[in-house]
């Protein structure tokens, strides 16, 4: 009998090491997930804040339809935006927008593909990026990943200088790299 019993204190604390153990464990790959989703979120703010410092709305105003992509200003920024994608290889997408009566418009897209958005090119999946459309008042960042046309997305927000709540800046980061960093 009292090895039984010294069998059953035994296991009885063996169990609770355990699960105190595990407990902890599982709190502290929660306490790192969160942390590593706050660095990225904090990431996807802070490159749409500086590029909404450094862009000008004002400059935006005569880009409206798909032929005004031959004008100066398309061209300056449309190369800025690839140049910061380009040195910043997390980024999938950079884009501007603008907003009007009709939802928000691109006006310039980094895209290089043939799927890139041109100026008056309507975003159509609006509903499923509710941080989008903070991101014309105050910078923003998707609380979940966005699925749209281009894929799987975290993306982050912030509003043009200049731009009285009717320009943004958009950066997105693909679900796979975002994944990337949680391995």
């Amino acid at each position: 009998m009292l090895r039984s019993l010294s069998q059953k204190l035994f296991l009885s604390h063996f169990l609770a090491i355990m699960l105190v153990s595990g407990g902890m464990a599982g709190y502290f790959y929660w306490s790192a997930a969160k942390a590593l989703r706050s660095n990225l979120d904090d990431q996807l703010r802070q490159t749409a804040a500086m590029l909404g410092q450094t862009i000008d709305a004002r400059d935006l105003e005569e880009i409206v339809a798909p032929e005004d992509v031959s004008k100066a200003s398309y061209q300056r920024y449309l190369t800025l935006l690839r140049d910061v994608q380009q040195a910043n290889p997390s980024l999938s997408y950079i884009y501007l927008m603008r907003l009007t009566d009709a939802g928000p418009l691109f006006v310039i897209d980094s895209d290089e593909s043939k799927d890139q958005c041109l100026p008056g090119d309507k975003y159509e999946d609006v509903n499923q990026a509710p941080a989008l459309m903070g991101g014309f008042f105050h910078q923003a960042v998707d609380p979940e990943i966005v699925i749209d046309r281009w894929g799987a997305f975290l993306s982050g927000y912030a509003p043009l200088r200049h731009g009285e709540g009717r320009y943004l800046v958009g950066v997105d980061m693909d679900v796979h790299e975002v994944s990337a960093h949680f391995r």
